[in-house]
């Protein structure tokens, strides 16, 4: 039903209201704030969790509201069919709602505005709850990322420190390093950062001290089939 400028500065200040109770209703507060999910943005794990309850919580949201749009639309375009005839024919109003909104318009109508509206607010509702834990998400993600291949490119000078590595899985990078032929050095020191002179010293260790070349070679040796030798990787 369209409506004069006075009645539609009314009409759209009371929908206005409508949904903002709506709102309330389903939510019992307003969209989350950043501030009030501290409790979930301690770690990764966290964050990507709470994000996706955000976005399984934001689908339910606009399904809901959907639903209410659908039953408005139906609603007004009873409406409309109603203003026309006091009664209608048969009680089908399928074939008045198609006639009725089922061809194209150059204007949308002021329902078509005001469901743009409410999807509107509840998305950005969302976007506002979410982006700030995307944000953190993606600074936590480079800092481990950095962190990661500072890691990398540790390598012990001595044999000592090799044996003080609280890392296993860089003890062993290492371990499978000095076990490793030049070909897979060279492979090694670029896709880890290492230098070659941040590696001599260890090398030079591992090719004269032959109880700490055994216990490097007992390290990176893998039984691949019992009935076989066992190879070094």
């Amino acid at each position: 039903m369209e409506y004069s400028s006075a009645e539609h500065i009314e009409r759209s200040d009371l929908d206005k209201h409508e949904f903002a109770q709506y709102i309330l209703q389903e939510h019992g507060t307003h969209f989350p704030k950043f501030a009030d999910m501290s409790v979930f943005v301690e770690s990764i794990p966290d964050l990507k969790q709470r994000i996706n309850q955000l976005q399984t919580q934001h689908a339910a949201e606009l399904e809901k509201v959907y639903a209410r749009q659908a039953a408005q639309y139906l609603d007004d375009a009873l409406d409309r069919y109603m203003a026309q005839d006091d009664e209608a024919a048969n009680g089908s109003y399928s074939g008045i709602i198609n006639e009725l909104y089922g061809q194209p318009r150059r204007e949308r109508t002021n329902l078509e505005a005001k469901f743009e509206r409410e999807t509107t607010l509840v998305r950005l509702g969302h976007i506002d709850a979410v982006a700030p834990l995307l944000y953190k998400l993606a600074n936590k993600q480079r800092e481990e990322e950095k962190t990661r291949k500072r890691r990398e490119a540790q390598f012990p000078p001595s044999v000592a420190e090799f044996y003080t590595i609280q890392d296993k899985e860089l003890q062993q990078r290492v371990a499978r390093f000095l076990a490793s032929d030049a070909v897979v050095q060279d492979k090694m020191l670029n896709e880890y950062g290492w230098a070659w002179r941040q590696v001599q010293g260890l090398k030079e260790a591992y090719s004269k001290d032959t109880s700490f070349k055994d216990d490097i070679q007992r390290r990176v040796t893998v039984v691949r089939d019992p009935r076989r030798k066992p190879t070094l990787t």
